[in-house]
């Protein structure tokens, strides 16, 4: 019980602000997500009927510029909605003691409201860690899901079915490891999938598992013949992936 007194005390502490406050609002921009204004509206529409219900969640800290500033963890469109109506804001102050503890905030926060997509706990960590920068990076070029590219990266197995492997990006543990030879995978996987008509997600995911297990165990790869072989099979290609039995096989004719 004592713990959770603990945890619960900054409620026990809501503040506000006027409109016109000179407390000044920071917002953590590449960290925590883009404001949206048709969001900011979708919500103004329910401040109007019942106000504000729930508190701006914020921490002094001064390790982001250097300058300590009173930062907005969650709430930033409840806070443009309510400087809409020229409405005081109510808010909440939490200690944060590191960056890192910044971004483990603002995500757990994010569950409890609109939840972080993948995609968003991987920017916040760009900010951090150099390894997500680049994550980030080869998302822009590689046209696969975070998580099909991340466990590229990792040389971790491609979760195909209702399982996840997304944990060790939402925590910070994501890093990538040879990474030349798996961006030379990344390459010859997009002219792969250019070749085949449109996958689902899930033969998407199929495909390219069994395209990473065949790579990495085949010494003598040889891509020039192999994209040669996809466009002669491409229907046992399809049927295989749909069916999601006898790609690994397939891919061993390729001579």
């Amino acid at each position: 019980m004592s713990k959770i007194k603990e945890i619960f005390h900054p409620l026990m502490n809501i503040k506000w602000a006027k409109p016109d406050s000179k407390i000044g609002f920071h917002f953590l921009s590449g960290i925590n997500r883009p404001i949206v204004p048709s969001h900011v509206t979708k919500l103004s529409n329910s401040l109007s009927f019942m106000g504000a219900i729930r508190p701006v969640v914020c921490t002094y800290i001064n390790f982001i510029d250097g300058v300590k500033r009173l930062y907005v963890l969650d709430g930033q469109h409840l806070i443009n909605g309510l400087l809409r109506y020229n409405s005081d804001i109510p808010y909440i102050i939490l200690p944060i003691n590191d960056k890192e503890q910044l971004i483990k905030t603002i995500a757990l926060l994010n569950s409890s409201s609109k939840p972080w997509l993948l995609k968003d706990y991987v920017i916040a960590w760009s900010s951090l860690i150099d390894d997500y920068r680049r994550l980030n990076e080869y998302h822009k070029i590689y046209d696969f899901e975070i998580c099909v590219l991340a466990s590229i990266l990792s040389n971790s197995a491609i979760s195909i079915g209702g399982g996840s492997n997304s944990r060790p990006i939402k925590n910070g543990d994501f890093k990538i490891v040879n990474e030349q030879d798996n961006i030379e995978i990344l390459k010859n996987l997009n002219e792969c999938v250019d070749i085949l008509d449109k996958m689902d997600r899930r033969g998407s995911k199929y495909f390219c598992n069994e395209y990473v297990k065949f790579y990495r165990s085949n010494k003598s790869y040889n891509h020039t013949i192999f994209i040669k072989q996809l466009k002669l099979n491409k229907n046992n290609l399809v049927f295989a992936i749909q069916k999601e039995d006898r790609l690994l096989n397939l891919f061993n004719t390729f001579k």
